[in-house]
């Protein structure tokens, strides 16, 4: 399996679960999940440990707002349901000439 057809797959298991996922930024519809390529440490046999970092977008406010909030926790949720997110640090995240409120969610996860 490449690292592309697992950030596929995450694709595929989020939205089974109603959740928004892509790995194409330029078809982003937050609230969603953007998979970017993961970092790559070759120290697996026969495969690699993927550094992931993908980015949970909520839609872009004109103001602050609970709802931002509440959308960031319930895609972390979603994620967190398919992938064993060690860490969620808050970011502002641009996006196609929009900045958008997020979360980088990392994790790791051997690939063979």
């Amino acid at each position: 399996m490449t690292s592309l057809e697992r950030a596929e797959d995450l694709v595929a298991k989020l939205e089974a679960d109603g959740v928004r996922a892509t790995t194409d930024p330029t078809v982003i519809d937050p609230p969603c999940i953007l998979f970017n390529p993961p970092n790559l440490r070759y120290d697996v046999p026969c495969g690699y440990t993927a550094v992931w970092q993908a980015v949970a977008l909520a839609p872009a406010a004109r103001t602050a707002d609970r709802g931002t909030w509440a959308d960031l926790e319930t895609l972390l949720a979603g994620v967190a349901g398919v992938a064993d997110v060690h860490d969620a640090t808050l970011v502002s995240y641009v996006a196609n000439g929009t900045t958008y409120p997020a979360y980088l969610l990392t994790w790791e996860e051997a690939i063979a």
